[in-house]
C-alpha cells in the first residue's frame, strides 16, 4: 500500500509494453527481472527498472500453458501443460 509505505511500485507493466496478450499463470523474480507465463506457453523476461519486456520465448511449451516458473541463480526453470520442465 503506498499510503502506508509497504509496497511501492516501481514500474507498471502493461500488453502495450509487448506484454502478454492471454492470462499470466507463472510469475517469478530474479534481481531486476521478473518472468512472466502465460496460457499459451508464452514465457516473458521484464526489465522492472523500465517495465518493457527484455525478451520472449514463444511458445516455450508448445502452445500448452506455462504452469509454473522458478528463477534460481542465473537459471529459469519453467514447467507447463505438456509434461516438460
Amino acid at each position: 500500500n503506498q499510503q502506508a509505505q509497504i509496497f511501492m511500485s516501481q514500474a507498471i507493466i502493461t500488453k502495450e509494453e509487448g506484454g502478454h496478450t492471454s492470462s499470466v499463470h507463472a510469475l517469478a523474480v530474479m534481481g531486476n527481472l521478473m518472468f512472466s507465463g502465460d496460457r499459451e506457453g508464452h514465457i516473458i523476461a521484464w526489465d522492472l527498472t523500465t517495465g518493457k519486456a527484455a525478451q520472449k520465448l514463444q511458445r516455450a511449451h508448445d502452445g500448452q500453458p506455462v504452469m509454473s516458473l522458478l528463477a534460481f541463480e542465473s537459471y529459469l526453470l519453467s514447467a507447463g501443460m505438456d509434461g516438460l520442465v
